[in-house]
């Protein structure tokens, strides 16, 4: 991620983005789909007909933007983030209708 802190006074206002880039580790499904014999199988071996659903990869954009301030005995910041995938989750164009990884954070920090 690329972060640019402006000016060097107790306050620092600061722009921050990046790429994202995730990688499926394992899959759980609470649903059971039609014909699968496991709701929580996401594997091609349980959906035979349709192969691995499921992408195995998550390319993302990140982008933030937050201030800091700097105390003599502490530092406090804050930051609002967020990341749009430009990858879908499902792998079949007509099942997948914008299903993407999407999603807002805010951050509190409290350091030294």
């Amino acid at each position: 991620m690329f972060r640019m802190d402006f000016g060097k006074r107790s306050v620092r206002p600061f722009p921050m983005g990046g790429p994202s880039i995730g990688a499926r580790i394992s899959c759980s499904n609470d649903t059971k789909l039609a014909g699968t014999p496991d709701p929580s199988a996401c594997n091609s071996s349980a959906i035979p007909s349709d192969g691995d659903r499921y992408a195995r990869t998550d390319l993302s954009a990140i982008g933030a933007i937050g201030v800091e301030f700097h105390r003599p005995r502490y530092d406090f910041g804050m930051q609002v983030r967020g990341n749009g995938a430009f990858t879908h989750l499902l792998k079949a164009a007509e099942n997948r209708g914008d299903a993407r990884n999407r999603r807002w954070t805010v951050l509190i920090t409290i350091g030294k």
